[in-house]
């Protein structure tokens, strides 16, 4: 009567937690599974304050139960284990025996059917496992439309990188130059329609949901092209939202791309050339400069060139001219010299072996690149192929 008694009382603590929307504190899970054979165990991974957390339960009757704390929303892996074999080995979970939840404190009622994975989830603690489910399907039809894509540009990649495929001539590597940015122009495509279309309406109508973080980490990734807006759409966010755990150090990222975003001084820095002379951004104060990241094995960096080359060739007369800052390490530097007489780049070439500078202006993958005004302030950045030769067309229309 006893156990009763106090069965009753935790699970109207868990309905009065998910009731008053706090984000921490316990839950608890009931499970039951149909039509599955061999169920033996459950497993359930989750982070709690102490860390990462794998509890397992003992299936009676094709049910289990699992008891926890939270200190924040979060997704969830459950799967099943066989019954060990005569040799006493349990076969790993295939893929249908695990099941992705986003868990928030509450109570969950969980049924899986013919599969483990065909699992539904109802309850106090599953509020947004609806949300996440069509996001991460949006997600994942856009992973799936792009994986051949994927493919076909990493070997074009690794092609243009050199010395892997033999008579490897300039045609070929026009031809693989050509070929990388048509699939990046039709990435781009699919991902502007997951970012514009599900993404950020979400994030807009739904700002009390822990998922709209979720969201808005894909939606900016780890450039943030524009920060305002990113500033903007993580301050319109609830406070509990904002104050998770798993929110700071998306505030971190924010800081850091603060430093080199749109509107402020670009941040200053000396790096060698290719005779090992040091340049400084400031030298260059009075241009209009385009601070170019890239590095001899970057497939993308390497098919721009020839936009670059011809947008230099174009306007250098003009007051604009680029400073290219690669990011080959030491290993790499032959490469970096071979790239840059391959590509004919006549502008000044720097190299930042400890990646300082990179990390500097948050640059954790190429190409990226930085306008500049003749003031040494940001005025734009990650401007694509049209874009970059619009914005020159506009700001040397006199």
């Amino acid at each position: 009567m006893l156990k009763k008694i106090l069965m009753q009382g935790v699970v109207m603590l868990l309905s009065a937690v998910s009731v008053f929307g706090q984000f921490a504190g316990p839950f608890q899970i009931n499970g039951s599974t149909v039509n599955i054979a061999d169920v033996d165990k459950v497993v359930l991974r989750y982070r709690s304050a102490d860390g990462l957390q794998s509890d397992t339960i003992k299936v009676v009757d094709g049910r289990y139960s699992f008891f926890g704390q939270i200190v924040e929303p979060q997704l969830v892996w459950v799967n099943m284990l066989h019954t060990p074999n005569e040799y006493g080995r349990v076969k790993y979970p295939k893929k249908d025996e695990v099941y992705q939840m986003y868990l928030n404190s509450g109570v969950v009622e969980v049924q899986s059917a013919d599969n483990f994975a065909n699992m539904h989830a109802t309850g106090t603690g599953a509020k947004w496992q609806k949300d996440y489910a069509y996001l991460a399907q949006q997600q994942q039809l856009t992973k799936d439309s792009g994986e051949t894509m994927v493919i076909t540009y990493r070997e074009a990649s690794l092609r243009m990188k050199g010395g892997l495929v033999p008579n490897y001539t300039a045609a070929d590597r026009q031809k693989d130059s050509i070929k990388v940015k048509e699939i990046d122009d039709k990435y781009l495509t699919l991902t502007e329609h997951l970012n514009k279309n599900i993404l950020l309406p979400y994030i807009k109508n739904s700002p009390g949901s822990p998922l709209a973080l979720w969201a808005l980490k894909i939606y900016t990734g780890e450039r943030v092209n524009d920060y305002q807006e990113a500033k903007a759409l993580f301050e319109s966010l609830s406070d509990n939202v904002r104050n998770m755990p798993i929110a700071k150090p998306y505030t971190q990222l924010l800081q850091a791309v603060s430093i080199s975003s749109e509107g402020v001084i670009a941040p200053e820095f000396s790096l060698p050339d290719t005779s090992n002379t040091m340049v400084t951004l400031e030298s260059l104060r009075g241009k209009y400069v385009l601070l170019d990241f890239w590095a001899s094995w970057c497939g993308p960096c390497r098919a721009e060139n020839p936009h670059v080359r011809k947008l230099y060739q174009q306007y250098k007369d003009k007051g604009f001219t680029v400073l290219s800052v690669s990011i080959d390490n030491k290993s790499q530097l032959k490469a970096w010299k071979k790239a840059i007489e391959e590509d004919g780049l006549t502008w000044t070439q720097v190299v930042t072996t400890d990646g300082n500078v990179a990390r500097l202006y948050n640059v954790n993958s190429v190409p990226q690149n930085f306008l500049i005004n003749p003031e040494g302030k940001i005025i734009a950045k990650n401007l694509e192929r049209q874009a970059l030769s619009d914005k020159l067309k506009t700001l040397f229309a006199h």
